[in-house]
Parts: structure tokens; C-alpha cells; sequence
């Protein structure tokens, strides 16, 4: 289980990024591999969805024609990094 607060703080940064379309949405489920580590610290979990929404998009991500839009990397690491930097810059005491 995802940290509500964290969660909350989280979604709450990505919307101050500023890119078009991006949306903090809290309480995403994860797998149970992420699941051992929720036990241990505070988690959340955030999905960059990366598929195309014409025909490169008709395949699920474990199918072998599967089409990936790379060009969202660049998205998720600028949420990252600035998730990261603001949490930290907001914790310095936790």
C-alpha cells in the first residue's frame, strides 16, 4: 500500500511542473515486488504511461510488437528530479 500523504505530497509537485497533460492521480496500485518495500519505508508510485495512441499503440506493453514513445523519458525524469529535490527540500528534518 502506497503512503496516502506521501502520495498526496507527490501528486501535489507534479502539478506545479507545468508540462501539458501531466496529472498527479493518488493511490495507483503497484506489484508486489513494490509491495515488500511499502512495508519497510514510505512508498508511492507513479506510471508514465509511454504508449502511442494510434495504430503503434494497439499492442500491451508485454506484446513482442509492442511500440514504446521513448520521448516520455524525458518527462518522467524531470518528475522525478523534481519530486525528489522538493521532498527533500521540505524534509530536511525527517
Amino acid at each position: 500500500m502506497c503512503d496516502s500523504q506521501l502520495t498526496l505530497e507527490m501528486a501535489e509537485y507534479m502539478s506545479q511542473i507545468g508540462i501539458e497533460g501531466l496529472k498527479g492521480i493518488p493511490n495507483s496500485t503497484a506489484t508486489e515486488d513494490f509491495a515488500i518495500i511499502s512495508e519497510k519505508i514510505l512508498t508511492t508510485y507513479m506510471i508514465l504511461t509511454a504508449g502511442f495512441m494510434d495504430e503503434r499503440g494497439d499492442y500491451s506493453l508485454h506484446h513482442p510488437k509492442a511500440q514504446i514513445d521513448e520521448n516520455v523519458c524525458v518527462i518522467g525524469a524531470a518528475c522525478f528530479a523534481y519530486c525528489v529535490s522538493h521532498w527533500l527540500g521540505n524534509h530536511k528534518d525527517s
